[in-house]
């Protein structure tokens, strides 16, 4: 909306049909640009209208019945010498469109039901046919057997007889095959036709909303109009598709969009605008309610005095909500998100009312990427592809999920975490077979600390073995852990890891390394350590 527009707000409300708005003039607009919000939408409509000098009533027909009414902005083009009264919206309870639909329905279903009773007739016919082809044969074969046992049979007479019962009969019953086949899906027809028309019957006057406005024009002109609205039903989530091609060392980047709009309007060829921010459809600033303090056992001590019925313990129940709510401070009435994205979507759009989502393109890019592989041999025996890339283009890449390909192949979904421009992505690309991951235990044993003493240990030596099979070297993470004692009893001791990891967090037992693996050369880790704990203790967490 270009500044110095008049602008004026409507906060009206929604009307019945009024009479006088029937010698309203009506405007035709059409929607021009749409942006899109988390959860709804601005929508945009430009027309003209013909005024004449001094007062113009102007209605602008059959938009959403979803409108918010205190949404609504209408503007005239900068130069325009007209003032804007009296903006206004109303519901219309529009004629049932259904009506005209049943009778077609209505038609549609007595036209099938015809249609079945001729195929069934038809069928009825050739089951008739296919008993008097029946008896002939029967007659057929009797008058037969008498001439075979008179030694008079006629061969060629028997064979032409033959020939004629297996022609018909065969076109008979392809006949009656065909003809259940037809019949059947007539009838599946009429019953989804049937169910239509119950749904046309059961259906409520549609709705709709009409934007009225007076206009005050000093002369006759022609004016260039702008209607803007907020609609619900609309919702926008990222999406994305991600290719690696580790030849390459790059990773194409698909950015997208799911849009779904239940509006009841179609958006054809128009300018889309998709917003991470969240229009606000009231003004009222929060107000402070006083932070009450309670003790949360007076609760409980009339608990213990007084009997427990139904009613008593529903009430004290909903006394303990109170007394835990007036420990904390009241909820915020309003979400800070920080600040918005909003993404100019280059091209004309057709985004249909329905349920079926519609996908627009953010941004194609191709990145460079550092593949690396990585695996934790104690809770899965894979090797696991990680691509390291960063986001190098202008868009934060928002909270969504994403299928991934390596090299052509789906190996499924993930969830990308929100990224700013600039800022590293880390992402699992799936399983890659040509590492082979292995983990053992090499040994166990338990023994008693000396004769004399009073704990008793548990000697655990783990490998882990590697072997790549790629051409050439390639970088691998392996994570593990040792155990950590949570009580003075039991001690954790003799740890012996070889290689050193390249991390080891001794407040949580895990261990990093970060290797080189040579193509076709198995790599080893081993670690060692003992348990020690009260003799006749047991242990959680050993096996």
């Amino acid at each position: 909306m270009a500044k110095g527009r008049p602008n004026i707000s409507t906060s009206l409300c929604v009307l019945l049909l009024i009479t006088g708005l029937a010698s309203a003039a009506e405007v035709e607009t059409k929607i021009t640009a749409v942006t899109l919000y988390p959860s709804m939408a601005m929508v945009t409509r430009e027309g003209t209208v013909q005024l004449s000098a001094g007062e113009n009533e102007i209605t602008i027909p059959n938009l959403p019945a979803i409108l918010v009414d205190e949404s609504v902005r209408l503007s005239l083009s900068d130069d325009a010498d007209v003032q804007i009264q009296n903006v206004r919206t109303d519901k219309w309870f529009l004629e049932k469109p259904e009506e005209q639909k049943i009778k077609q329905l209505q038609q549609q279903i007595e036209e099938v039901s015809q249609q079945i009773v001729q195929s069934q007739n038809e069928i009825q016919v050739l089951r008739t046919k296919e008993k008097f082809l029946a008896s002939i044969q029967v007659a057929s074969g009797q008058q037969s057997s008498q001439a075979l046992a008179a030694g008079k049979m006629d061969a060629a007479s028997w064979a032409a007889t033959l020939e004629f019962l297996g022609k018909n009969l065969t076109g008979v019953y392809a006949g009656i095959a065909e003809l259940e086949v037809r019949t059947q899906e007539l009838k599946n027809k009429k019953e989804a036709l049937q169910k239509q028309l119950e749904q046309a019957q059961h259906s409520t006057p549609k709705q709709a909303k009409s934007v009225s406005f007076v206009l005050q024009a000093n002369k006759s002109q022609a004016e260039h109009l702008t209607v803007e609205y907020l609609l619900d039903q609309v919702s926008w989530k990222p999406n994305y598709e991600i290719r690696a091609l580790p030849m390459a060392e790059k990773v194409e980047l698909h950015y997208r969009a799911r849009v779904t709009q239940l509006t009841g309007e179609d958006w054809d060829d128009v300018n889309l605008i998709l917003s991470t921010a969240s229009p606000a459809r009231g003004a009222q600033a929060p107000e402070l309610h006083p932070w009450d303090l309670s003790l949360l056992k007076i609760v409980l001590h009339k608990r213990e005095m007084e009997a427990p019925t139904a009613a008593k313990v529903a009430a004290e129940e909903s006394l303990d909500q109170v007394a835990f709510a007036a420990a904390a401070p009241a909820p915020s009435q309003a979400e800070v998100k920080g600040v918005s994205v909003a993404f100019n979507i280059a091209g004309k759009w057709n985004i249909p009312s329905g349920q079926d989502p519609v996908q627009v393109d953010i941004m194609n890019r191709t990145l460079p990427v550092k593949l690396s592989y990585m695996s934790i041999p104690k809770l899965s025996l894979f090797a696991y592809l990680r691509g390291i890339f960063v986001n190098s283009t202008d868009y934060p890449l928002l909270f969504g999920e994403s299928e991934v390909f390596v090299d052509g192949d789906y190996v499924g979904k993930v969830n990308l975490k929100s990224i700013a421009p600039g800022e590293e992505v880390d992402l699992s690309l799936g399983i890659d077979e040509g590492i082979k991951v292995k983990q053992e235990l090499v040994k166990k044993f338990e023994r008693t600390k000396g004769l004399l003493s009073k704990r008793e240990e548990i000697e655990y030596q783990f490998k882990i073995t590697l072997e790549s099979y790629k051409s050439k070297p390639i970088g691998m993470q392996i994570k593990d852990q040792v155990p950590r004692s949570l009580n003075e009893a039991i001690a954790v001791e003799d740890v012996q890891i070889l290689p050193e990891p390249k991390e080891w967090n001794k407040d949580s037992g895990e261990l990093k390394w970060e290797m080189n693996l040579e193509p076709k050369k198995k790599t080893e880790i081993t670690m060692q350590f003992v348990v020690s704990y009260p003799r006749g203790e047991r242990v959680i967490g050993l096996f």
